[in-house]
């Protein structure tokens, strides 16, 4: 399987809130390996996904090691997903064959930002 947003990058909103909380955070490897790796290292950004990993930053699950601080950003960089449409955050085709990611580009008039 091929990732789709490792080809084309993450949409717009997505990449600046990610852009943001790295810039932000003390320990990078909170967001890759922390509460919302789900959403942040797998790029599950459906509703379920995100909230999902509230959850874990409010419940304190995958934060050992982590700061407060850091869980505290990590949990609003997913607040902030919630405001961006579900159709924006998931836009990978539908009909994505799973290997050839340059032949499903995507959606006209979609902005797409830095790779994952």
């Amino acid at each position: 399987m091929i990732c789709w947003y490792c080809h084309w990058g993450l949409p717009r909103p997505i990449a600046t809130i990610y852009s943001a909380l790295m810039a932000l955070v003390e320990n990078p490897s909170a967001v890759e390996y922390g509460p919302a790796h789900i959403v942040w290292s797998d790029e599950n950004f459906d509703d379920d996904s995100i909230r999902h990993c509230i959850e874990n930053c409010r419940e304190r699950k995958y934060c050992d090691g982590y700061s407060i601080d850091d869980v505290a950003k990590v949990l609003q960089s997913l607040q902030e997903l919630l405001d961006i449409p579900e159709s924006v955050r998931c836009c990978v085709p539908g009909d994505y064959d799973g290997e050839n990611p340059h032949l499903f580009p995507p959606a006209p008039g979609f902005e797409m930002g830095m790779p994952t």
